[in-house]
Order: C-alpha cells, then structure tokens, then sequence
C-alpha cells in the first residue's frame, strides 16, 4: 500500500516568452489518494520465474476540476512477467500489463475564470492502455 500526495498538485501553469500573452492556468485542486497492489512469483525450476500482480490506485483528481487535459479516474493494472536464463552470464526478461480506469465525467464549466476564452466541456473519460517490455541482464 502506498500514498501518493497529490494534495500540492493545484494547477497546471504554462507561462508564454511573449509578455503580453497571459499565463495559461488549469486548475486541478487534487487529493492525496491510496494504492494497493498484491503480486506473487513462482520459480519453475533453477532457470524460469513467472510473475502476477494487480494494482488499485485511487481516483485523486477533484471532480470539479477534472479536464481532458489531466483525467483523474481511479485504476486497476493487471501485470505479467516472465523471467528465464538464457547462460550463465544472460538473463531473459518478458513483461506486459494492462491497465484500465472507471468511466469519469467531465464537467468543466466556462464560469471560471481561467475558462473565459475556452468555454465549457462535458463529457465523459474512459481510459485503457497497454504495455509491453523486453530485457536481457548481461552480467560481465
């Protein structure tokens, strides 16, 4: 379990070289929020080790300010890994994870200030990724 302090996480400030061009303000207003994951490994013999584990992090965006630009949702992983040496000096390894959020409304209103010239969006965020990974250990 971990917590990851998100709470110092207020606003997204993007300053221009032109002086006369007004900083570009997000406001985010985040929480700190919660993690979990649980995983196990098992050896399959002296040379292979298969892994499993799954992640929940907790949603920490503020609701009010939740935007297309930084979606907050709360999400789960799912990861795999496979692990087998190759010789003595060459370690082979496979991974993959998948992960996925719940879907999140969008609600951002043209009321404040920092929206005048953008105007309102609502809608709704559905979010889903993959990766995968491959490395080799060479030890000298």
């Amino acid at each position: 379990a971990t917590q990851t302090r998100w709470k110092s996480f207020d606003e997204l400030v993007l300053n221009f070289e032109n002086p006369a061009q007004p900083a570009e303000v997000t406001t985010q207003n985040w929480q700190n929020a919660w993690a979990g994951a649980v995983g196990v490994e098992r050896d399959f013999g002296p040379a292979r080790t298969v892994r499993f584990g799954v992640m929940y992090e907790e949603d920490p965006a503020n609701p009010a300010f939740s935007s297309p630009r930084v979606p907050g949702a709360s999400r789960v992983w799912f990861a795999a890994g496979y692990s087998r040496d190759l010789s003595d000096r060459a370690e082979l390894h496979l991974a993959a994870s998948y992960t996925f959020t719940d879907t999140t409304p969008l609600n951002e209103s043209a009321a404040y200030p920092e929206n005048l010239f953008r105007g309102s969006v609502t809608g709704d965020t559905n979010i889903a990724g993959f990766v995968a990974g491959v490395g080799i250990d060479w030890r000298f």
